[in-house]
């Protein structure tokens, strides 16, 4: 009798140690959930919005591709990120058509039909087919990702890619 009591003590000290070993790394995961601290999931990398995360193709708002797992490519986005100056930033992204284009400014619909135009500066890259290209190269109808950045209701872009950047490696081999 003696010993089975021991025993069932036993258990028990075990049974509240793993308790509290399982209870000790939900709290580790929610602490670092809570500090941002965080990895993407499944793959022991920082999280895209983490300094040093893989951000995969087009970033914010960008095109799918490698390292974006099984999640589906956004249409829009909008996010605020926090620049090294310590200062906030917010930038935006959209794919889909061209609804009007000039040398200053380009207006674009996404696939569930959210309109964004975005301002075309001297700055902004705009690339066609893979090749470096003014904004006035693109044309109504395209289908392009559109990078920017938001400063109070202006959009201004700082990245067009329109058309199919393997053509250029095709048309050059």
């Amino acid at each position: 009798m003696k010993q089975r009591k021991q025993l069932t003590r036993s258990a028990a000290v075990l049974a509240a140690g793993a308790l509290l070993s399982m209870g000790a790394v939900g709290i580790a995961q929610s602490a670092n959930a809570a500090t941002g601290e965080d990895q993407a999931p499944g793959t022991g990398q920082a999280a895209p919005d983490r300094p040093g995360g893989h951000r995969g193709p087009g970033g914010p708002g960008g095109a799918g591709g490698p390292g974006r797992g099984d999640r589906p490519a956004p249409v829009h986005s909008e996010l605020v990120v926090r620049l090294a100056d310590g200062s906030f930033q917010t930038r935006a992204g959209i794919t889909g058509t061209v609804t009007a284009v000039s040398a200053t400014s380009i207006t674009v619909k996404a696939a569930d039909s959210y309109t964004a135009s975005f301002a075309v500066a001297s700055t902004t890259k705009v690339m066609v087919d893979g090749k470096t290209a003014s904004a006035t190269s693109v044309k109504i109808g395209d289908t392009v990702h559109v990078e920017g950045v938001r400063s109070g209701t202006t959009l201004t872009a700082e990245a067009i890619r329109a058309g199919n950047p393997g053509s250029a490696k095709a048309a050059s081999a």
